[in-house]
């Protein structure tokens, strides 16, 4: 650009400085030269744009090379960051093979006939393992787009138009080709990679829907065997027991078949449900924590029987909490594998069985021993999913075993000796179900036979144990009712004095419900009859724009519900966390607990709106119309409830305080939404608003220096006394009394001379309210004797009455 600006200079110069020959010259020669100025000016200008254009070629070249290298890093760290698409081809390889496992004994090797249990796990199998592939599906598909992504910015980065416009200049040309050679080198096995692992992906892909299809296949399969098994539950099956049995697979074999989904059937359950797995043991944690203190306090208070008669529940502290939680708390598993509930219920009844020793008789102790087993065989028999002669013979052992076992019990009528008497009904129950058992079983009916075989132990095992886990609760809350009259940290606050002594009404109905359910759950029909109801209660339903479903509107109803239940236990224990008089202790969570309420109610309204499917926009919207309508037709209720909040940060008072509100003393019980709880001295509970505890003086007895409470006693004595000597007496008076604050220190002021004495006023602290006026009245009888053995005089009143005389009276008049 400098060259060319000079040499344009150059000839206006030359110009200029000859300009009076230019113009001797004739007309012609001076336009012919000045057409050759313009010339050489035209195509200097036109050497230097096309230079510019060079140059701005080269630079956009060099841009669009390096976004390409770009890109083919990235897509190359991203490679070698990101899924192993080998170890994803093991992991596809080993689901066939679980699925071959599954389908053993159902579409391979399937025996005389197919069982109700057979179908079942391997359905449960085949829901876990079309989950497994659906979501390795989902990640394949993610990663095989970004893979696409990848190369699909190489290929447009590589297709930018400067990149193949060739420069004139053999020199540039040259250097750009060199560039593209050598990222060509760098890009193009990245691309290779890339186009491998998109192809591997789309192979696994197509591996994956594949056998995606098969196990939809093979569940509807299942389903439409189920019904027709169903459909056949009481027509012959198999021979009757008495006649030659067909060729079938050998025992061995279903047994290591058998085990080998019963196993992975517990694996995938276990994984699916860890974090119910974790609760169930904090729950048991808590338990052993919540025995084991109550044990202990029974101890110190030598409350303890030598026999342990009605306290067994101290006796062993961790298997009664796994008994009873694991009971209880069996529940919250949702649709369980048989083998899993056979573990809760063997390590249950195993407690039990410890429990028991050297509590129950003899006699009944083996009834229960034998009976154990018998259902612990029943359960390992009913692990096994293809049926055979040799089971059928197995099951009818069994079955014979407990029908006589039972009818023995049954026809020895020592019900006398039973600690729980109602066990005799299910005895009675089990000798009917096993001899239906016996008598299916020996007629061709296998799977009624097998159902009801196993129903009939756990009828009576889980009955035995949900009776006892009533009485394990009866005898702990009993216990912790007389030996804890006022809440305490480590029982969690709990006031058994309000709960009572006996588990409450719901919990047996709980039972109740909950034994009927493990009972019919080892029949098909109750899949069968629940299955319809559970579609439609999850079915949607629509109204407009809207749609919904009775269990998310059920789900939503049961959250608040929940939310509201919480917020009261917890305003319930709340309530009596302070201590009594007696201890002196001020509480340290009370204040909280407005907070932690509201904190669980909006929790709660949240997760139901989360839960029900209901967008949070739209509840936002509702919410903030309701609040409107609230904040101008109840002023007074939102205010306390503000006011409530403000209690529980600023903290004026707290649960415990001992307080002076409009002339009311009393102690804070508790502080709810709206308003708080006040217990009088008198025992009356008085209702405040929240908003007059914040805007109307109160008197707190117990802020900051805790509940110490001043007070004097006026004392008059007869002008002459020795006053030092007066008040060293009422000093030591006061240093004898245990009730009186050494500090702060009690001290004594001469005030003020009456008309016939002098005035001493005594000043004392107690350690509670109620603690002056009965230390008050004892000092006072003190002073009285003191002052009488040491001569103290107190000054007191002469009133003399003069007549008039009479003479007086009668002159007068």
């Amino acid at each position: 650009m400098n060259r060319f600006l000079l040499i344009v200079a150059v000839q206006f110069l030359m110009i200029a400085a000859s300009g009076q020959t230019l113009s001797a010259k004739p007309d012609t020669a001076l336009q012919e030269e000045l057409l050759y100025q313009k010339s050489l000016i035209k195509d200097e200008a036109g050497k230097r744009a096309e230079q510019f254009n060079e140059d701005k070629l080269v630079l956009n070249q060099e841009l669009a090379l390096e976004k390409v290298l770009q890109a083919a890093r990235i897509a190359k760290q991203y490679l070698k960051s990101d899924m192993d698409t080998a170890a994803w081809q093991i992991q596809i390889d080993d689901i066939q093979k679980k699925y071959i496992i599954a389908g053993d004994g159902v579409f391979s090797n399937k025996g005389t006939i197919q069982t109700h249990r057979n179908l079942t796990v391997t359905s449960k199998i085949l829901w876990e393992l079309l989950n497994e592939l659906n979501a390795r599906k989902v990640k394949i598909n993610i990663y095989k787009h970004k893979l696409v992504d990848c190369r699909n910015d190489i290929d447009s980065l590589s297709s930018a138009p400067a990149l193949f416009i060739v420069s004139e200049d053999s020199v540039r040309l040259r250097g750009h080709l060199q560039r593209l050679s050598v990222i060509s080198r760098e890009v193009r096995p990245v691309n290779n990679a890339l186009e491998q692992s998109i192809n591997r992906l789309q192979k696994l892909k197509e591996q994956i829907d594949y056998t995606v299809f098969e196990i939809m296949a093979a569940l509807d399969h299942i389903e439409q065997s189920e019904i027709e098994l169903s459909s056949r539950s009481f027509e012959k099956e198999m021979n009757y027991l008495w006649e030659p049995s067909i060729p079938e697979r050998p025992f061995h074999e279903i047994i290591y078949q058998s085990l080998e989904k019963d196993s992975l059937t517990l694996k995938y359950y276990a994984a699916n449900n860890s974090g119910r797995v974790i609760l169930l043991l904090i729950f048991i944690s808590m338990s052993v924590y919540f025995i084991s203190s109550l044990k202990r306090k029974a101890q110190n208070e030598h409350l303890i029987r030598s026999d342990f008669s009605d306290q067994l529940v101290i006796k062993y502290p961790l298997l009664s909490a796994l008994m009873i939680v694991i009971n209880i708390f069996q529940f919250i598993f949702p649709n369980p594998p048989f083998i899993f509930n056979c573990l809760l219920w063997v390590v249950s009844t195993f407690c039990l069985t410890i429990i028991y020793m050297n509590y129950i008789t003899k006699y009944w102790m083996c009834f229960w021993l034998l009976m154990w087993m018998l259902f612990l065989l029943a359960c390992g028999n009913n692990l096994i999913l293809q049926a055979s002669m040799t089971e059928r013979w197995i099951m009818l052992a069994i079955a014979s075993a407990g029908l006589s076992l039972a009818a023995f019990i049954a026809s020895k009528k020592r019900r006398e000796e039973l600690r729980e008497k109602s066990t005799v009904y299910f005895i009675i129950f089990i000798i009917i179900i096993e001899t239906a058992s016996i008598a299916a079983n020996m007629y061709g009916r296998f799977n009624i036979s097998k159902s009801l075989l196993t129903s009939g132990f756990i009828n009576l095992i889980i009955a035995i144990s949900f009776l006892w886990t009533v009485r394990l609760i009866n005898e702990g809350l009993s216990l912790a009712s007389r030996m804890f009259r006022t809440p305490e940290r480590r029982l969690f606050y709990i006031n058994f004095s309000v709960i009572g002594h006996k588990a409450p009404f719901f919990l047996y109905a709980l039972l109740v419900i909950g034994w009927f359910i493990v009972f019919a759950r080892n029949f098909y029909e109750f899949n069968f009859v629940t299955q319809p109801v559970t579609d439609f209660i999850h079915s949607e339903i629509h109204i407009g724009n809207y749609s919904f479903s009775i269990y998310s509107v059920a789900l939503f109803i049961v959250i608040l519900l929940v939310a509201a239940i919480v917020s009261k236990i917890i305003s319930f224990f709340g309530a009596d966390i302070s201590a009594s008089a007696a201890d002196n202790r001020r509480p340290t969570l009370g204040s909280w607990i407005l907070l932690i309420r509201i904190t669980i109610i909006v929790t709660g309204l949240l997760v139901a709106f989360a839960a029900a499917g209901i967008p949070l926009d739209k509840a936002t919207f509702v919410l903030g119309a309701l609040g409107v309508g609230i904040g101008f037709g109840l002023q007074s209720l939102v205010q306390n409830l503000v006011s409530g909040i403000i209690l529980t940060f600023e903290k004026p008072v707290n649960v415990g305080d001992f307080v002076e509100i409009k002339g009311q003393k009393g102690t804070i019980k508790s502080i709810g939404f709206r308003s708080s709880t006040l217990l009088t001295i008198e025992g009356s509970k008085v209702i405040i608003p929240n908003g007059e505890i914040l805007n109307d003086n109160v008197t707190n007895w117990t802020h900051e220096r805790g509940m110490n409470r001043r007070t004097q006693i006026v004392i008059g004595v007869a002008y002459g006394t020795d006053l030092e000597s007066a008040r060293k007496i009422l000093l030591d008076l006061v240093a004898d009394q245990d009730s009186i604050l050494k500090n702060p220190t009690p001290f004594v002021l001469i005030s003020d001379f009456d008309s016939s004495s002098i005035r001493l006023q005594l000043f004392f602290w107690t350690s509670t309210p109620f603690a002056g006026n009965f230390v008050k009245s004892e000092l006072i009888i003190a002073i009285q004797n003191a002052f009488k053995t040491n001569s103290i005089q107190f000054p007191h009143q002469d009133i003399f009455i003069k007549p008039f005389p009479s003479n007086e009276k009668s002159s007068d008049s």
